[in-house]
C-alpha cells in the first residue's frame, strides 16, 4: 500500500488499502497527488490525492499499463502497455482520457524518461532480439535506436540539461557504465571494474553520476 509521511517528520499516513500491490509510484509535479500501477482488478494506472480520498482509475480496465512517468510540465504522463499481445509506448493526458499510441511493436521493458525539454521519450527494448536504447518523439515521428548490438544496454537516465544519457552495458564484457550523446554517437565507458554495476542517478549539476557496484571490491 502507499503511505505518505512529512519530509520533517513526524506521522506517516496511509493512502491506499487494497491486497495486490502498488508499484512504480511517481508524484504529480504540483505534489497534490500520485501516480502509481497496481494490479487491484488488472495491472492498470491509477491515482490518488496525496491529502486521501477514492482511488481513481486513469486506464482502460482490459489495457495491461505498467511504469508510468510524469511529464516535466506535469500534464502527461508516458506509460508501457500491452494491447493486443504487443507492448507499445502510450501518452495519456493527466486529467484522464483516450491514451495515443507513440510507437508500434516496441517491446520496450525497461522505465520510460521523459527529457528535461518533455520532447523526447528514452527507454531501453528488446525490439530486435536484444537490449538497446530507444529514442522516441512525443510529437509523433519515427523513433530510433541509440544503440543496436549484441550486447545488453539498459537503464539509461537523460543528463540534467539534456546532452547526454548514462546507462548500463556489457558491451566490454562485464556490465559498467556507460555515456553518450543524447542524440546518438559512439558511446565512452567511464567504469572500468569488476563486478558488475548498476544504475544510480545524476547529480542535480551534471558533475557526478552515482552507482551502485556488486560484491565488495575497492575502486
Amino acid at each position: 500500500d502507499l503511505w505518505v509521511v512529512p519530509a520533517s517528520g513526524g506521522l506517516s499516513r496511509r493512502l491506499t488499502a487494497d491486497v495486490d500491490d502498488e508499484g512504480r509510484t511517481r508524484w504529480l509535479a504540483d505534489s497534490s497527488g500520485l501516480i502509481f500501477s497496481s494490479a487491484r482488478t488488472q495491472t492498470r494506472l491509477w491515482q490518488v490525492d496525496v491529502d486521501g480520498g477514492e482511488v481513481a482509475a486513469l486506464t482502460p480496465e482490459d489495457v495491461t499499463a505498467l511504469n508510468p512517468t510524469v511529464s516535466p510540465d506535469g500534464a502527461e504522463v508516458v506509460f508501457l502497455a500491452d494491447v493486443d499481445g504487443q507492448r507499445d509506448l502510450y501518452l495519456l493526458s493527466i486529467e484522464g482520457g483516450v491514451p495515443r499510441r507513440l510507437t508500434t511493436n516496441l517491446g520496450g521493458t525497461g522505465m520510460p524518461r521523459w527529457s528535461p525539454n518533455g520532447n523526447w521519450i528514452v527507454l531501453e527494448t528488446s525490439h530486435g532480439g536484444s537490449s538497446d536504447i530507444w529514442l522516441v518523439p512525443v510529437n509523433g515521428g519515427d523513433g530510433r535506436f541509440l544503440s543496436a548490438h549484441v550486447a545488453r544496454d539498459i537503464d539509461p537516465i537523460w543528463s540534467p540539461d539534456g546532452k547526454n544519457l548514462a546507462f548500463i552495458s556489457n558491451q566490454d564484457g562485464n556490465a559498467e557504465v556507460y555515456l553518450m550523446a543524447s542524440d546518438g554517437g559512439r558511446p565512452t565507458r567511464i567504469t572500468a571494474q569488476e563486478p558488475d554495476d548498476s544504475m544510480g542517478d545524476w547529480s542535480p549539476d551534471g558533475e557526478w553520476l552515482a552507482f551502485t557496484r556488486g560484491g565488495n571490491e575497492e575502486e
